[in-house]
């Protein structure tokens, strides 16, 4: 299977990476207007990805804020739960209640987490953009970007008092720059290596 191909999901089996675009196929499925694998090129697939994109609305700085806060309290509240729910000391009813209780804080933590992922989506092209003379295609890139907004959404701290975007750009950064490192050389050579060629390589064109 070649390069092309393989974006935008169809070289990944498991792990976080397929979540995003399985996602916008969900959405796009359940509008009635998604062609299936057969049918679709990776032409198609990148514009109906695209589309998508388009279609989240940015969060404010007040709303960033809020969700942040709420995602640090439901961690903090698993925590909790979890430690109640391996207590042997508690009853078998009280744990299926805790096990609900459980079920329904997770399901809110994803909800918030979608929210700061779908918002910041466009940074991912927008970071993307910047690397189009490297060997991997623009598609891998946002493939890798995304990867790096997955885990700054598992990651961020609100306490640390800077904003979501500029938190998720050094992991999309950072995810974008190992790839490289992966696929663009024969060699595989190091993270920082790779950051003073590219520095070099800005010097010098």
């Amino acid at each position: 299977m070649d390069k092309e191909k393989e974006c935008l999901g169809f070289r990944l089996g498991k792990s976080q990476k397929a979540r995003l675009f399985s996602g916008t196929r969900a959405r796009l499925a359940a509008r009635g207007n998604y062609p299936s694998i057969r049918e679709t090129s990776e032409k198609d697939i990148a514009d109906l990805f695209f589309k998508d994109v388009e279609s989240h609305i940015q969060l404010t700085k007040e709303q960033e804020y809020d969700l942040a806060r709420e995602m640090h309290d439901i961690r903090r509240h698993l925590v909790v739960v979890d430690k109640d729910i391996n207590d042997r000391s508690k009853s078998d009813e009280l744990k299926q209640r805790l096990d609900i209780r459980r079920s329904n804080l997770q399901l809110r933590l994803d909800e918030i987490r979608s929210q700061f992922i779908n918002a910041n989506l466009r940074l991912v092209i927008s970071i993307a953009r910047s690397f189009m003379s490297n060997r991997l295609s623009f598609l891998d890139l946002i493939q890798e970007g995304n990867v790096g907004l997955i885990h700054a959404a598992d990651k961020f701290d609100h306490h640390r008092g800077i904003r979501f975007a500029t938190y998720a750009s050094w992991w999309i950064l950072r995810r974008i720059f190992q790839a490289l490192a992966e696929h663009s050389y024969i060699c595989k050579l190091p993270d920082q290596v790779m950051s003073r060629l590219r520095k070099v390589s800005q010097k010098l064109g």
